[in-house]
C-alpha cells in the first residue's frame, strides 16, 4: 500500500486513455516521472464516485493498474451542520420584520422566504426562515 494525493479522476470516455476510468496520482514513488505523477488506469473494482481530491492510499498491480485506492480526504470526519427551518405566520410588517431582526441576531440565517396572505383589514404575512443552528 502507498502513500499518495489524488490530483485528478478522469471518467470513461476522457482522457488519454478514453475506454478506461483513470486516475492521476502524485506519490513519491513516483519520483522518476514528471513532478512525481503519473495517470494510472482504474481496476474494475475501483469506484470513482467516491474519490475525493487530495490524500490517498492506493496499491498497483505489476501492469500498472489500480487494484485498490482509498481517499482519506472521506474518512475525515466533519462536523455536519444541521439546516433547520423555522415559521412566522399571520403578521403584520412592522411585526414580521421585527421577529426577523431578533431571531437574525441569534441564529445564521441563509434563506428567507415571505408570504403575503389574504386578508380583507390589513396585509399580513407568513414567513420561512431556513437557518444554521
Amino acid at each position: 500500500m502507498y502513500n499518495g494525493e489524488i490530483i485528478a479522476v478522469s471518467p470513461k470516455g476522457n482522457g488519454n486513455q478514453p475506454e478506461y476510468i483513470t486516475i492521476l496520482i502524485k506519490s513519491e514513488i513516483l519520483s522518476s516521472h514528471k513532478g512525481s505523477q503519473k495517470w494510472f488506469i482504474a481496476g474494475e473494482k475501483v469506484s470513482p464516485n467516491y474519490l475525493k481530491k487530495g490524500e490517498c492510499q492506493f496499491t498497483v498491480d505489476q501492469n500498472q493498474i489500480i487494484t485498490y485506492i482509498r481517499s482519506l480526504e472521506i474518512m475525515k470526519i466533519k462536523k455536519k451542520i444541521s439546516n433547520n427551518v423555522k415559521a412566522f405566520s399571520q403578521l403584520d410588517l412592522f411585526e414580521l420584520e421585527k421577529e426577523l431582526n431578533n431571531f437574525s441576531a441569534e441564529y445564521n440565517v441563509f434563506a428567507t422566504q415571505v408570504f403575503q396572505t389574504k386578508s380583507e383589514d390589513k396585509p399580513l404575512y407568513d414567513a420561512i426562515v431556513h437557518y444554521k443552528f
